[in-house]
């Protein structure tokens, strides 16, 4: 006998290649997915990370600055008040004079501050500006900060602060990266 010749011949390879084509794809896109969402999971949690580090940073420049009050209003050189915060050091402070942009009479110093704490774990970067705006007595005091912050007016005769606090997810000394995340909090007191 001979074969009967049928234009269905080979349609079992074709549709077995059809079908395998079509599982390749869906199985790469799950992986894609699966992929961005791990992505976007690393990036939630370093940037909850930088977040809480900003936080902790404000949280120690406020007590820094209620309970060094003394300190920081009467600096006039030398080392400023030592940060001890979140079981870290740092004793000494950068310390800036800089001048009132707006006009007024008086002073602001700017106490510069970083520490590394250990965050769920990980290290954490935190750099902490402290400016302390000492008005004088016959004038107001005006400063543009510029950023977030903007202006800043201090009455006369006050001592005002302005607290920035900038957290990484990263250690202080890591080389800043392509997932460098950053967060900035500041505070007017």
């Amino acid at each position: 006998m001979t074969p009967i010749n049928t234009p269905q011949r080979g349609l079992a390879l074709l549709l077995t290649l059809i079908t395998v084509s079509a599982i390749i794809t869906i199985t790469l896109s799950m992986v894609s997915l699966t992929m961005q969402q791990l992505q976007l999971s690393v990036d939630a949690r370093d940037s909850e990370r930088a977040f809480h580090a900003a936080s902790g940073g404000l949280e120690c420049a406020q007590f820094l600055r209620n309970n060094e009050a003394d300190a920081f209003i009467t600096y006039s050189s030398g080392a400023g008040p030592t940060l001890r915060c979140m079981e870290e050091v740092d004793n000494s402070p950068v310390v800036t004079d800089i001048s009132p942009s707006g006009g007024g009479g008086g002073n602001i110093t700017r106490f510069s501050y970083e520490i590394e704490p250990t965050l769920a774990g990980r290290s954490a970067c935190i750099e902490m500006d402290i400016n302390i705006m000492n008005a004088a007595a016959n004038s107001d005091m005006t400063h543009n900060f510029g950023g977030r912050v903007g202006t800043v007016d201090c009455a006369q005769s006050s001592v005002c602060t302005v607290a920035l606090s900038r957290g990484y997810n990263r250690s202080c000394s890591a080389s800043t990266g392509t997932y460098e995340i950053l967060r900035e909090l500041n505070a007017i007191f």
